[in-house]
């Protein structure tokens, strides 16, 4: 039969195994969170950017005011289902892509209900916010933005310079 003093040890040793894994366990979970936030944080960043580059690219025959209102919604659209728990990572780089393609093509007013259609497509839970799609007469008429193309060129400049 094993002395006591060596059951003892051997628990304490394998308590100390335990507590070992436990805390370089939740040390490494804690540090991937980390750093899956500070990715999805730079990916949203990156997406603001791409969706105010279009304030640079007004069609001639919007009305600033009506462009900004578009941008601004897009801009709330993004920040209402562009975080973490909402858009999908997967769908992260393809939706830049589409960002791309939509500002190396003609921008039109058509293109701001591409945004949203792909927005939607990549972000299946963003798809109850398409009530709010900017493009409407109801949202052109029935919502006002303190946003101007200048405050958007401004905020754009801003985050520009941050990178």
């Amino acid at each position: 039969m094993e002395p006591t003093s060596e059951v003892w040890r051997r628990w304490i040793r394998n308590l100390g195994i335990i507590a070992l894994l436990y805390v370089v366990g939740t040390a490494i979970a804690f540090f991937w969170a980390v750093h899956q936030a500070h990715v999805h944080r730079h990916w949203e960043q990156q997406v603001e950017i791409l969706i105010l580059q279009f304030a640079r690219k007004r069609p001639p025959e919007v009305p600033p005011e009506t462009w900004a209102k578009c941008l601004q919604w897009t801009l709330m659209l993004h920040g209402e289902y562009g975080g973490l728990s909402y858009f999908p990572s997967a769908a992260r780089e393809p939706l830049i892509h589409d960002l791309e393609r939509h500002l190396a093509e003609p921008v039109t007013l058509q293109t701001i209900d591409a945004i949203w259609d792909d927005y939607v497509r990549h972000a299946p839970r963003a798809n109850s916010y398409l009530r709010f799609r900017p493009t409407t007469p109801e949202m052109q008429e029935g919502y006002s933005t303190d946003e101007t193309i200048e405050s958007l060129l401004r905020r754009l400049e801003e985050l520009e310079r941050q990178q």
